[in-house]
C-alpha cells in the first residue's frame, strides 16, 4: 500500500528506496537458483517438481530484464512491455503453492472445511427459519 500511495501522490514516480529492495531481492533470488543449479545440474530440469524449477527460471530472468530495463530508464523497452512483466513477477505468489505439498494436514483441514460449505449453508438457512417462525409467533402473542 505504500509503494501505490507513494506513485498516486507523485504521480507514477516509484518510491526512493524500491529499486535497492528490488535489486536485492533479485540478486538473493539469482543466487537461490544458481545455487540449485550448482547442486542438482541437469537433473534440476528434469526431476519430479521440473515444472516449479522452470518456472522459477522464467521469474528470475523476466525480473533480471525488467531491472535492467530500469536501471537504463526504459528507453529500450515500450510500456506495456514492461506492464507485462511486472505482472508476470505477481507469479512468485504461486510458489506459495509448493509449499502445500508438505502440508498434508493442512490440505485435509482445508478438504474438511470446503466440504463442509454445503452443509453449513442449509444449516443456516434452517436456523434462519425456524427464528422467522418463532417470531412470528411471539409477535402474534403480543
Amino acid at each position: 500500500t505504500y509503494q501505490s500511495n507513494y506513485e498516486m501522490q507523485t504521480l507514477g514516480d516509484k518510491p526512493p528506496g524500491d529499486m535497492i529492495f528490488e535489486t536485492c531481492f533479485l540478486i538473493v533470488f539469482i543466487i537461490e537458483l544458481l545455487g540449485k543449479i550448482a547442486v542438482h545440474k541437469l537433473y534440476f530440469f528434469c526431476n519430479e517438481s521440473m515444472f516449479w524449477n522452470i518456472f522459477d527460471c522464467i521469474l528470475v530472468l523476466f525480473s533480471t530484464v525488467d531491472q535492467v530495463f530500469s536501471y537504463v530508464g526504459g528507453s529500450l523497452a515500450s510500456v506495456s512491455f514492461a506492464r507485462s512483466l511486472r505482472l508476470f513477477k505477481m507469479g512468485k505468489i504461486l510458489r506459495v503453492f509448493r509449499a502445500f505439498r508438505f502440508l498434508k494436514e493442512l490440505r485435509v483441514m482445508m478438504n474438511s472445511i470446503l466440504g463442509s460449505f454445503l452443509s453449513l449453508f442449509w444449516s443456516i438457512i434452517t436456523l434462519g427459519m425456524i427464528l422467522f417462525v418463532f417470531a412470528l409467533f411471539f409477535m402474534q402473542q403480543m
